[in-house]
């Protein structure tokens, strides 16, 4: 079997990306991390951001390990392009899924979100980012297994 047609390199590069998209991002919006503030107080809105972030980590993540077994099947068949196809289509979800958290986080601070709540949801995406990292490919039965 050739896994030559799995993209490993082009993901891995997208996974550093989002660390860098995400640093970024967390720089850009929270440039008043040492400055004084108001004491404020956990909205509705804020829950509704809490919750969207935790909806994007949850189904994200079952429909990733969906992706993952169909890419399983297709390599017990012996297509192995068709299963470097979901195999990659699963790690982009993953890391779309990591970075959508990230992204609730900085949107419930601009929307004067307390810090420690804005940061809980950064550091959850943060988390996310380390656990979805792409796998070495010995082949993808085996990357299916790491990723349960």
């Amino acid at each position: 079997m050739s896994f030559k047609s799995f993209p490993i390199r082009q993901i891995r590069v997208f996974w550093v990306a989002c660390f860098a998209i995400a640093g970024l991002y967390i720089c850009v919006v929270v440039p008043e991390i040492t400055g004084k503030t108001k004491a404020v107080h956990i909205t509705a809105l804020h829950w509704v951001f809490a919750a969207m972030a935790a909806y994007c980590a949850v189904v994200w993540y079952i429909f990733r390990r969906k992706i993952m077994a169909q890419a399983a099947v297709e390599t017990s068949r012996g297509n192995t392009a068709k299963a470097g196809k979901k195999w990659a289509t699963a790690q982009l979800v993953a890391l779309s899924s990591a970075l959508a958290v990230v992204f609730d986080g900085g949107f419930a601070r601009m929307l004067a979100a307390p810090r420690l709540f804005a940061g809980a949801l950064y550091l959850a995406g943060i988390v996310l980012l380390i656990r979805f990292k792409p796998a070495k490919l010995g082949s993808v039965g085996t990357v299916v297994e790491k990723s349960r």
